[in-house]
């Protein structure tokens, strides 16, 4: 295998005094990043990781945690990002799926978590019998005021590098193995089409255990433009103003949240590039950006094409900001007969992780089946109906619920929306919506009337329930678990309905 330059390394080498990294509590130029990321990766070596290793990091989103992260990816070891708001037992679970012998984790993190791996916390490193080799970031970090050691590690852009696990909304969540070569490619098509350049900051308002964050880190370290990390708690306004931020990445509900603020009253003059996606959009949303003057772009993408697939583009028209764009050069799209959107190209991952190999996604044409549903429009841009997976039929008309939550969103009582079918004597199956509303209660008449506005007559719930409490839908719920809340409700009304 031919040595390459890590990607870090090269981008030093042209941005060595561009800041790389801003943080509440520090900053890092590019050679200052590189040569910490470098000390610690030779500190890994030290300790036994070795090329291919999975190392989990249970790490918050600061700038160690960036550090370490991209020193595993330095060692050629592969970088488990795993969710900080998980559950020890489900974070447990996936340490055994993913076959990891080491944890890394802040010194303070949750005994819970560690008494649940069976680790001695007051050892470094445990003996081989607790299955688990945890190493504390702090420890880790205080290498990089260590000399550091000469010699070249061979690194490869195409081997596995991360490990990401899927939202898991319709399923249990998937580990999805991606290469620096997937990201890289991702990000430097990115960065052609809404150009970020060295002096460019980036918010960091995504955790890197999602392939979004992930995306962010990569795009800046490649252009030389500076990934700028919120202070926890800091307001997303507040922050957007006070660093000067030139690009951010926002799901719908942190742009609902901004707009909700008095935005008119903030100057947001530095503001390029505020790129929206992974979830469905309102309109209404993207309008009121837009006449705020803000510069929104929908972007449609998955955890399996290492972010992005398809973006609306700088010299986009307004009616075409609505739309999730046109595919970005590193990917190719092809619509298949039933509407699936067919994906190929340098930034679709190289599988699931299923124990420690890698089932690929891919079939032998490279296309991977997204399980979405989509149309381009006569100038090809992208318009998302819904997954395959959740379509249904209700007295012979196809509903896909993404469509229901959109209209509902778009609501300004409405601050969480889900839509699933039930099963129905006379129409096969009818839609049911649960809400949570800023005010508490429910108004069916008000909601019907609202969504007859952008909705035909079928595609309205015959049911409005409130939210269910956590109990009910356990800790990760999904579509499944809000499916059986409903026929339990349904099936309680028909009990009332036959013993009246």
């Amino acid at each position: 295998m031919d040595s390459e330059t890590f990607f870090l390394t090269a981008s030093a080498d042209c941005f060595r005094h561009e800041p790389a990294v801003i943080s509440y509590d520090s900053s890092l130029t590019f050679s200052e990043l590189e040569l910490c990321v470098g000390r610690v990766a030779a500190r890994l070596k030290e300790i036994g990781v070795k090329s291919g290793m999975r190392v989990a990091l249970l790490t918050p989103n600061d700038w160690k945690s960036l550090v370490i992260m991209l020193s595993v990816l330095r060692s050629g070891a592969v970088a488990c990002l795993l969710n900080v708001r998980n559950p020890a037992v489900i974070i447990e679970s996936q340490l055994k799926a993913l076959n990891c012998g080491i944890l890394a984790c802040p010194s303070n993190a949750r005994r819970d978590t560690i008494v649940a791996f069976n680790c001695n916390a007051d050892e470094m490193f445990p003996s081989d019998d607790s299955g688990l080799q945890l190493l504390e970031t702090d420890d880790l970090i205080n290498c990089c005021n260590e000399p550091l050691a000469s010699g070249e590690r061979v690194w490869d852009s195409s081997a596995p590098a991360t490990i990401v696990f899927t939202s898991g909304s319709t399923c249990e969540p998937k580990a999805v193995v991606h290469s620096c070569a997937n990201h890289m490619a991702n990000a430097s098509a990115s960065n052609d089409l809404h150009a970020l350049i060295p002096g460019d900051r980036w918010l960091l308002s995504l955790p890197m255990y999602h392939v979004g964050g992930l995306g962010i880190v990569f795009r800046c370290l490649l252009a030389g433009a500076t990934i700028v990390l919120p202070a926890p708690g800091e307001s997303l306004a507040c922050v957007l103003e006070a660093h000067a931020i030139t690009h951010v990445s926002l799901v719908p509900t942190q742009l609902k949240c901004l707009l909700q603020e008095d935005v008119s009253s903030r100057k947001y003059d530095s503001l390029k590039c505020l790129l929206t996606g992974g979830a469905a959009t309102p309109d209404v949303l993207i309008a009121h950006a837009l006449d705020e003057g803000m510069p929104v772009y929908k972007t449609y993408g998955m955890t399996e094409t290492s972010s992005q697939v398809t973006t609306v583009d700088p010299g986009a028209y307004r009616d075409k900001r609505f739309t999730s764009g046109r595919a970005l050069p590193c990917s190719t799209i092809r619509i298949a007969t039933d509407g699936e959107l067919m994906i190929r190209g340098a930034s679709v991952c190289l599988g699931y992780s299923v124990g420690s190999g890698i089932h690929p996604v891919s079939d032998d044409q490279g296309w991977f089946a997204s399980g979405d549903i989509g149309i381009f429009d006569p100038d090809g841009y992208l318009n998302i109906r819904g997954r395959k997976d959740r379509r249904f039929i209700s007295g012979g008309e196809n509903i896909n619920p993404e469509e229901i939550e959109v209209a509902l969103l778009a609501l300004d009582q409405v601050s969480q929306a889900v839509a699933v079918p039930v099963d129905d004597k006379d129409f096969g199956h009818r839609p049911v919506a649960f809400i949570d509303t800023q005010y508490g209660g429910i108004d069916d008449v008000s909601l019907r009337t609202s969504l007859e506005r952008t909705l035909p007559r079928f595609k309205i719930p015959v049911c409005f329930y409130p939210w269910p409490k956590k109990e009910k839908l356990g800790f990760k719920a999904n579509r499944e678990d809000f499916k059986r809340v409903a026929e339990e409700l349904a099936q309680i009304a028909q009990n009332k309905s036959a013993s009246s």
